[in-house]
């Protein structure tokens, strides 16, 4: 198998995995929602809460171009490293939510 596949199928379990143990008290639920062929693998949270209905994506996670993107987190979990853990090679985990750092021009002289 490869490298791709592997994290394809690592992706999948950890945000089913997470959707099932997370047990939400307010009245919503938490769905898996996973597209393989396209590489998205997100955390849904929706339902009733305080009488307004709540939608929205808690965590989203993408495979581009081999890296492992973590587009979103509404949690307190470390994405990063739950994905090392669970095998996904640290060099390939980008936390694409986050600015990146601007490169600073070396100094003449």
């Amino acid at each position: 198998m490869d490298r791709v596949t592997e994290y394809h199928q690592i992706l999948r379990t950890v945000v089913e995995e997470y959707a099932a143990d997370w047990k939400p008290r307010d009245g919503t639920h938490l769905e898996a929602v996973t597209d393989s062929q396209h590489g998205h693998y997100q955390i849904m949270r929706s339902g009733w809460k305080d009488g307004r209905f709540v939608h929205s994506c808690l965590v989203h996670l993408a495979i581009r171009g081999g890296e492992v993107q973590l587009l979103k987190n509404d949690t307190e979990i470390e994405w990063d490293r739950e994905l090392a853990q669970r095998g996904i090679a640290p060099k390939d985990i980008v936390l694409a939510f986050r600015q990146p750092l601007p490169q600073h021009a070396a100094s003449a002289g």
